[in-house]
Parts: C-alpha cells; structure tokens; sequence
C-alpha cells in the first residue's frame, strides 16, 4: 500500500507502521464477499470492542439509498490519548478502496464515512465486506491499533 508523503509530526513512522500492518494483517479480510462468511456481523450498529476502547460501524440510508453511506467511528477510552497523529486505509472485500485513506492530526476521536458511489460508481454493494486498517500515536508516544473489525454491509431498511 502506497503512502502519501505528509508534513504531520509523527506521519513517517505511522505510514512505515501502517505500511507493516497492512501486510501483516493481510488475512484479517479475504477478498470474498461476506455473504459467504460465517460469524460475520452486519455493517448495522456493529461495534468492535477491544482493551483500548472501540471500533464503530454503520451504514446509513436516504431516501434514494438504503446502503448509502457506512460511517465508522475509532473510539479511544483514555481521553488523553485520543489526540494525535492517525493513519487509515478503508477496505471492501479486502481490497484498499482508492480515496478512503488518509493521515491527519487529530484532537479527539476519528471518524469517517465511505460513500457507496464514488466517481459515479458504485464502491460496494449488499454483502460487501467493509473493514478500516488504522494507527494512531497518542502525544505521550502510546501507539494504538486497529486491525480486528469488519462487518458485512446491510440495511437498516
């Protein structure tokens, strides 16, 4: 996975960290959809708990859309903790969707939304599985990682 070049403090390490991530955590995701999965949630108030605090997903409809966007929340329990430098990358099916990544200084919690058009194409579709690979150093140089979550995506409606 490719890394754009940032002037962030901190960004280098959390690309070179990320970079290793991805390769080590490469069979997280496999690029079947999840329909075939069994045990998998669905994209529907998923959440992903682990020691450092929690991993949210859901997908989000309008009046046109039933699938239209997944939101995602990264939720840090040490309040302190949660500004910092972070880096992310979005997957569908295992695969890095192009323009849903990035790298940002943050002073709380990070958040996104993958939308499910792009470019006039579609990103994903019902099934798809939906999974963010993410780093964070918090400014005491406590590093945070999330690897485990992914959920199919369904619709409220």
């Amino acid at each position: 996975m490719k890394r754009r070049q940032s002037a962030l403090p901190g960004a280098r390490r959390l690309a070179q960290l990320a970079a290793a991530l991805t390769v080590s955590a490469a069979t997280l995701v496999t690029p079947t959809t999840a329909q075939a999965s069994t045990g998998m949630s669905p994209c529907l108030n998923y959440a992903d708990q682990q020691t450092w605090g929690t991993f949210y997903a859901d997908t989000r409809y309008t009046s046109t859309d039933p699938i239209a966007l997944v939101s995602w929340l990264w939720s840090i329990n040490v309040v302190s903790d949660r500004a910092g430098a972070y880096s992310w990358q979005t997957f569908i099916n295992g695969k890095p969707v192009p323009g849903a990544s990035g790298d940002t200084v943050k002073d709380d919690n990070l958040h996104s939304a993958l939308p499910h058009y792009m470019n006039g194409q579609p990103v994903y579709t019902y099934g798809d599985t939906f999974h963010v690979e993410a780093i964070h150093e918090a400014a005491n140089g406590q590093l945070y990682v999330a690897v485990d979550n992914q959920c199919y995506v369904a619709s409220h409606v």
